[in-house]
């Protein structure tokens, strides 16, 4: 999450926010993980829906990330909320194994 902390472009743009007490951080990081777990399940759903190079530069099925396809594309398809945070929950436990 630190590179989603320092840039807009790149990440969620959580540098210019000026929280001072801590609960309020933990609240809005709390947010933006439900975000972010969205977006993928979004971009997962993408995946399975457009040609490869709808959510990116490269016809390359592997060169964006689920995160960066579902930031592109969420205008675009009408994808229903729970179906996206199930295909993202989905694609947390299939990587678990994965972690450390």
């Amino acid at each position: 999450m630190c590179r989603d902390d320092q840039s807009g472009r790149t990440g969620l743009g959580l540098g210019p926010t000026q929280l001072t007490q801590a609960h309020r951080l933990d609240r809005l990081r709390l947010v933006v993980a439900l975000a972010y777990r969205l977006l993928v399940g979004v971009g997962l759903g993408a995946r399975g829906l457009c040609r490869p190079g709808a959510g990116c530069s490269s016809n390359d099925p592997g060169a964006c990330s689920d995160f960066t396809i579902g930031r592109v594309l969420i205008d675009d398809l009408e994808v229903d909320p729970d179906s996206a945070l199930a295909a993202g929950a989905a694609a947390t436990q299939a990587a678990a194994p994965n972690w450390g």
